[in-house]
């Protein structure tokens, strides 16, 4: 009963669910990427309960990680690891984060319903209405970016040399998983803009 009432306690004290997404032909400019990896796609890195201030819950309970083959076949298409194995990554998600999403969920719903999150936004096209598409050429501003979805997102981006690239966007959702918009400041990507480059 002690365990039931610390996570409800620590999860209700956040403000809304960042879902972070990484855009993988950056991440693997700056690191080295495993095999496998790299294609010119947006993948999941997690979804995190968040206050607007920059804190967060983590790590609220001792849950055991355990999801079905058929949730493992759609982590492994859409929310895969970038530098080792996907099993240890997914279980450090759901230890830090996924523990403390309000009301609580079991470890298999979370990775379902964050999945579930990622192909309703389904960025690539969302974005390509707009016409930003994956371009080693096309510049892109943060305006226009930011501009293409109907809900402020917040993105980050990388720079390498002297030019900019995009690294990962947030989509906020309230504890209903209510798609809202995000707060906060955007961090910089160039004076001038930056790449959605295509994966090399």
């Amino acid at each position: 009963m002690e365990r039931i009432l610390l996570i409800t306690a620590v999860a209700l004290a956040y403000d809304y669910n960042a879902l972070m997404i990484e855009w993988k032909p950056t991440v693997c400019k700056t690191m080295n990427c495993i095999p496998g990896y790299l294609s010119t796609d947006f993948n999941i890195h997690g979804l995190w309960p968040n206050n607007w201030d920059g804190t967060y819950p983590q790590y609220c309970a001792n849950e055991t990680f355990s999801i079905t083959a058929q949730t493992e076949a759609l982590l492994n298409i859409y929310w895969e690891s970038d530098v080792g194995p996907s099993l240890s990554f997914w279980e450090h998600e759901w230890s830090k984060h996924g523990t403390c999403v309000s009301p609580a969920v079991s470890c298999n719903t979370y990775f379902n319903t964050t999945v579930s999150l990622f192909l309703t936004r389904n960025p690539l096209n969302a974005l390509s209405v707009f016409g930003i598409v994956p371009s080693n050429t096309k510049i892109y501003t943060t305006s226009q970016f930011v501009g293409s979805f109907s809900k402020t997102v917040l993105i980050t981006c990388q720079r390498v040399s002297n030019t900019y690239f995009l690294d990962t966007v947030q989509f906020c959702y309230d504890k209903s998983f209510n798609w809202i918009s995000c707060v906060g400041t955007q961090t910089s990507c160039g004076t001038s803009g930056f790449l959605l480059p295509l994966a090399s």
